[in-house]
């Protein structure tokens, strides 16, 4: 599965199934429900190195992310939801880059990832 997955044509459902995502078994409002959740995550947390420059001490975009988190942990249906979403390499590579990503915010750095 080559390109980009915020890409409309991608197959983005097969990917989430693949990844722990989505669940065969949810039913069609679970996935019309968590899709776009888990799109949104992406394309936040993905950001850095889709650009060719991204500034770390930038706060409007870490309050993003924390409003993010804050919006998410309030809907119902997510802590509701008894089917487990993602599997355990993906949590891990997830707060990793959260802890990276708050120390370069700490530091307020600037990187060019296009070199």
């Amino acid at each position: 599965m080559g390109g980009d997955v915020l890409n409309p044509g991608y197959q983005i459902e097969d990917l989430f199934i693949k990844l722990g995502f989505l669940s065969p078994a949810d039913t069609e409002k679970e996935r019309q429900f968590f899709t776009p959740i888990f799109l949104e995550m992406i394309e936040l947390l993905s950001r850095p190195f889709r650009s060719s420059t991204f500034d770390f001490g930038d706060e409007k975009y870490f309050r993003k992310i924390y409003e993010l988190g804050e919006r998410f942990s309030k809907m119902k249906e997510i802590r509701q939801s008894k089917t487990a979403r993602g599997n355990k390499h993906g949590l891990y590579i997830n707060r990793t880059y959260f802890g990276l990503y708050t120390l370069l915010h700490d530091l307020k750095v600037k990187i060019r990832t296009d070199q």
